[in-house]
C-alpha cells in the first residue's frame, strides 16, 4: 500500500524538478524594450528650436541650427497652393509660439547653402514649455499639410515617414480635402 503513494510521491517531485529548471533555464518571451537614446545621441539628431522666419512654403529659419524644410512633402506646384501651404505652415508657427522639434535624418550631408530635410515637430496646441519628444499629442508639419490637402508627397525622395504620408495623402484624396478637391 505504501509503495503506490511513494511512487507518486516521487513522480511529483519529478514534475515539480523539471518545472523548476525548465523556469530557470528557458528563455521567458518579453515584450521587446526600447532603450531611450542618450541624451548626446538625441541632441545628434534632433532638439527644439525656435523659429526665426518661414522663408517660403517649406522652410522654417532656426534660431540655432540651419534652415529646415519639411521632409517627405513635394514644393507646390502653383502660386496658390505655394500660398495656401505658407499660410498654414505661419499659422502653426504662431500656434506653437515659435517652438519645433527638429528631427534631423541620421547621416544626410544638406546640400550647401540649403536647407536640410527633416522631420519638422509641433507641439501640441496650449502645450506650457518644451515637452519630451515624442510625444503622441505632437503634430508632424508634413503630415498637416498633407492630410489637409495641401500639399503632395514626394515620391522620388526617401524619408522615414513616407509610408504614413501616403496614407494620409491617399485619404485627403479620398475625401476631396484641398488639392484634391477638384478630382
Amino acid at each position: 500500500m505504501r509503495r503506490p503513494i511513494l511512487f507518486w510521491l516521487v513522480l511529483l517531485a519529478c514534475w515539480v524538478a523539471l518545472i523548476a529548471a525548465s523556469w530557470k533555464l528557458l528563455p521567458r518571451r518579453r515584450a521587446p524594450r526600447v532603450p531611450l537614446p542618450s541624451p548626446e545621441v538625441a541632441e545628434l539628431t534632433g532638439g527644439y528650436d525656435t523659429v526665426e522666419q518661414v522663408g517660403g512654403p517649406l522652410v522654417l529659419h532656426l534660431k540655432d541650427g540651419p534652415a529646415v524644410r519639411a521632409g517627405g512633402v513635394a514644393a507646390p506646384a502653383g502660386e496658390a497652393e505655394s500660398d495656401a501651404v505658407e499660410k498654414r505652415v505661419r499659422a502653426l508657427v504662431e500656434e506653437s509660439r515659435g517652438q519645433v522639434y527638429v528631427e534631423r535624418p541620421p547621416a544626410e550631408s544638406p546640400a550647401p547653402g540649403g536647407p536640410v530635410d527633416a522631420s519638422i515637430w509641433f507641439p501640441p496646441p496650449g502645450a506650457e514649455g518644451r515637452g519630451w519628444f515624442p510625444d503622441p499629442k505632437m503634430r508632424l508639419l508634413g503630415a498637416v499639410l498633407i492630410q489637409e490637402g495641401l500639399a503632395r508627397v514626394d515620391r522620388r525622395a526617401y524619408y522615414m515617414y513616407k509610408n504614413e504620408l501616403l496614407m494620409l495623402e491617399d485619404d485627403a484624396r479620398r475625401h476631396r480635402r484641398g488639392i484634391w478637391a477638384g478630382e
